[in-house]
């Protein structure tokens, strides 16, 4: 009977034992779940922010570069201006992630397109400058300061055109009073008005070179200078009069080096709510 009691008893202990280590480990489970759980919306919020810029990137097709030296800041900027551009469709996402995905990821998810789905998207940088895209009419790219200087010293322009120019009427190179470098690089299919030229401009005034392609007022522009208001600025202006025309741009800005890093977004604001995780910003966002 004693032998029966030892058993029993030390049958007993070895339960409380097991159980007070399931207890533990169980508490423990649920206390780095919880900790693995509160970090989950932190992470999913940035998912989310990202896939976010993702889309918007691909829907504006532009295509940023940055590389900010000891010597030199470069900005490289590469598009496509054509007719059927994917920037209209801005409306159509802005209304699908607010009343869609925002449902899908139970979350509150608002964009704020505004600035964009108003004929021109406006990308811009810490240091001032700014990449707008008006595509409410005719298709233009302007790259700027506004009111302002830009400080470019150098304007690498390439550019493709799928179609044939039947004239060509250049600008007035000012290689030995110039104050601004300008390599141009300019395609189409008629090989007669390609341009592949290396001098210099006066950025006081308006310099102009232009593509005709037939019919009244179909053509394509670059200038560079002052426009509007804006020094050392750049525009192109696609009126080419073809729903088919696509032209692809290729731009590349100099400027002295700046102090910190160069920050550059798109005009519009993404706002994220998920519990108490919360996330206030603009969209685009990179940094070189």
């Amino acid at each position: 009977m004693k032998k029966g009691f030892v058993i029993t008893f030390s049958t007993m202990f070895v339960a409380i034992v097991i159980l007070f280590f399931a207890l533990f480990y169980f508490g423990r489970v649920q206390r780095e779940e919880s900790i693995i759980s509160s970090f989950f919306p932190v992470e999913k919020s940035g998912y989310v922010a990202d896939d976010i810029d993702a889309d918007i990137n691909y829907l504006l097709m532009a295509e940023v570069d940055v590389n900010n030296g000891s010597q030199i800041t470069y900005i490289r900027i590469n598009d496509m201006m054509q007719q059927d551009i994917n920037k209209l469709q801005l409306l159509d996402y802005n209304s699908f992630v607010n009343d869609v995905y925002s449902g899908q990821q139970n979350a509150s998810v608002l964009l704020g397109l505004d600035k964009l789905v108003d004929g021109k998207t406006e990308l811009l940088f810490s240091n001032g400058l700014q990449y707008d895209y008006n595509y409410s009419q005719e298709s233009s790219i302007m790259f700027y300061a506004p009111a302002a200087d830009t400080n470019v010293i150098v304007y690498d322009i390439n550019i493709t055109v799928n179609s044939a120019s039947v004239l060509a009427v250049p600008w007035n190179w000012q290689d030995s009073t110039g104050d601004i470098n300008v390599n141009l690089n300019f395609i189409d299919q008629n090989a007669a008005n390609e341009v592949h030229k290396n001098g210099k401009l006066n950025s006081a005034s308006l310099n102009i070179y232009r593509w005709d392609y037939g019919g009244s007022g179909s053509s394509f522009y670059i200038k560079v200078g002052s426009i509007a208001g804006n020094a050392k600025a750049l525009q192109l202006v696609n009126s080419i009069d073809s729903s088919f025309a696509k032209v692809s741009v290729g731009i590349g800005a100099k400027t002295a080096p700046l102090q910190s890093s160069l920050k550059w977004n798109y005009d519009a604001d993404l706002n994220y709510a998920q519990g108490n995780t919360k996330i206030g910003r603009k969209i685009g966002m990179g940094r070189g």
